[in-house]
């Protein structure tokens, strides 16, 4: 059976003086990553807010529970803009297709000047990665970071180091669709 047939809630009801809260933590069985959790509320209260990032905290912890007790959960990126601030959209394709993509760029070389229009996700296995954006500013992104790429506007990434760089990203994009537009001159 498809993993999005068994689909599970564990749903946490709380009142206080100050508040009354319903948070539903809905997982997939045999997909337990692929978790949401949702806060009803009918009061804004500061103690809410408290309460509630304390039960979150607590439910995240849930979902390492799921995994075998040897299995180390590393968050690496969470955002809901890109790396220079734009707020990250998800475009509406009618045939969506994700693609990861392991990138090296050598000593001295560059992607070139191009865009993405839509989200991009990288991670910085090896190296540095410094990005020249249209407006001239520089971004560097250390070994083991994690970034989201800017969205419709032109960009150049380069490896300024003596040794290989190796990127890990992923493309949120849609079938026919290329991953990056040139520049052109």
């Amino acid at each position: 059976m498809p993993y999005n047939k068994i689909f599970n809630h564990k749903v946490y009801k709380i009142r206080t003086k100050y508040t009354k809260l319903k948070i539903v933590h809905s997982f997939y069985d045999s997909h337990p990553q692929t978790a949401a959790i949702t806060v009803y509320n009918e009061t804004i209260t500061m103690r809410k807010y408290i309460l509630a990032s304390v039960l979150l905290a607590i439910l995240s912890l849930s979902a390492k529970s799921q995994y075998s007790s040897g299995i180390v959960i590393e968050k690496l990126l969470q955002t809901d803009t890109t790396s220079i601030g734009q707020k990250i959209a998800y475009p509406n394709f009618n045939d969506p297709e994700i693609t990861m993509s392991k990138i090296t760029i050598h000593p001295g070389q560059s992607t070139g000047w191009h865009k993405h229009t839509f989200p991009v996700f990288a991670y910085v296995l090896k190296g540095i990665l410094t990005v020249e954006l249209e407006d001239h500013r520089l971004i560097k992104f250390k070994e083991n970071s994690t970034y989201a790429e800017v969205m419709d506007i032109y960009h150049n990434g380069t490896n300024q180091e003596e040794s290989d760089l190796i990127i890990i990203a992923i493309y949120l994009g849609g079938k026919g669709q290329k991953l990056s537009i040139p520049k052109e001159n």
